[in-house]
């Protein structure tokens, strides 16, 4: 199995008498800031990913997982582990080219400012199949 797109965003819709086009995704993240004035931690109650998958027909056990991403170089980092949402079947039928997911994350909560990584998981592996960064400021 592979993925395709991995977007992580405000909201993810479905529209099924819309064959092909499906899915819409709306603000795409790229930065989150603390909409208050108390800093850090700040959570954000719901926010989406979206990806779309594509191989061998079957059910596929996916999770989301969040990390903070540290490094003095680009080459030298290291991940700090944050969050991780429960686990999910993603099937992929025989006549599926691509497969459309829009999953929902719940309390998101951003520990500090800096890079942040969301990971798309299969079953147990530890390595992610895709990732996706934003950034979290002190402010715009």
């Amino acid at each position: 199995m592979n993925c395709r797109h991995f977007l992580t965003c405000m909201a993810v819709w479905r529209d099924e008498s819309k064959k092909g086009t499906e899915f819409g995704v709306s603000r795409i993240l790229v930065r989150v800031v603390p909409e208050d004035d108390k800093g850090y931690p700040f959570k954000i109650e719901r926010l989406f990913a979206y990806f779309q998958l594509f191989g061998t027909p079957g059910q596929y056990p996916l999770r989301v997982r969040l990390v903070r991403v540290q490094s003095e170089r680009y080459y030298e980092e290291t991940e700090a582990f944050e969050q991780e949402w429960a686990a999910f079947e993603v099937p992929i039928e025989d006549d599926d080219f691509t497969v459309g997911v829009g999953v929902q994350l719940r309390s998101v909560t951003f520990s500090e400012e800096g890079v942040y990584e969301f990971q798309l998981l299969w079953g147990g592996r530890t390595e992610p199949l895709a990732r996706e960064r934003i950034q979290a400021l002190g402010e715009l």
